[in-house]
């Protein structure tokens, strides 16, 4: 093993050591000074990676969260969409069935409508027409059909034959006819009466 002696006088020795020694704290100063600020750099360089990091992992999280709410609201409006299609479609399917329905009464009650309109023209015109030796008992309408009826009395056949002849000019009767007679004369009172019945149908 070798050993080194320094032959040098104790004063070159003690300032040898004393350069040597200011030697290497200068080299640790520049050390220091070289590589503290890269210490520094990378320590700034990694917080700012991490807080890059940490920030985007944040906006990840919400936007899976956002993108799973709008998948549920999507999924809930398009269930309720349907589910509103289907209620219109029944809608729809009851008001043709409706409008059917109304088609097959429109005949019916465009008939009633014309009848009420015939009655009260066909009393306007027995009141206009009717002589004073006529009188009627009964006038009878069928409800569905188009045929109808009068009965009455009359002193005498001419005035009962004058009386369905001003009616059959009536446009809305159509083949009033005399259906029966009958001659009556009531006990007590001399006068002969002619009890009628005379038939036609709707012209509507």
């Amino acid at each position: 093993m070798k050993k080194r002696i320094n032959l040098l006088p104790k004063e070159l020795i003690k300032k040898e050591k004393d350069w040597t020694r200011g030697l290497k704290l200068s080299q640790i100063k520049m050390g220091v000074i070289i590589f503290l600020p890269l210490i520094l750099w990378k320590l700034l360089l990694s917080g700012i990676i991490f807080k890059i990091t940490s920030a985007t992992h944040k906006k990840t999280k919400e936007i899976a969260e956002f993108t799973r709410k709008i998948d549920n609201l999507r999924a809930s409006t398009e269930t309720e969409l349907k589910n509103k299609e289907e209620k219109l479609n029944l809608l729809k399917t009851e008001i043709t069935a409706k409008e059917e329905e109304i088609k097959e009464f429109k005949p019916v009650v465009e008939l009633l409508t014309r009848k009420e309109q015939f009655a009260y023209a066909l009393l306007k015109v027995i009141a206009e027409q009717i002589p004073p030796e006529v009188w009627l008992t009964e006038i009878e309408l069928e409800r569905e059909g188009k045929n109808f009826s009068l009965k009455g009395i009359g002193l005498s056949h001419s005035k009962v034959a004058l009386f369905l002849s001003r009616l059959n000019q009536f446009p809305y009767l159509k083949g009033l006819y005399l259906k029966e007679s009958e001659i009556k004369s009531e006990e007590g009172n001399p006068q002969v009466l002619v009890h009628f019945i005379a038939e036609g149908r709707l012209n509507l």
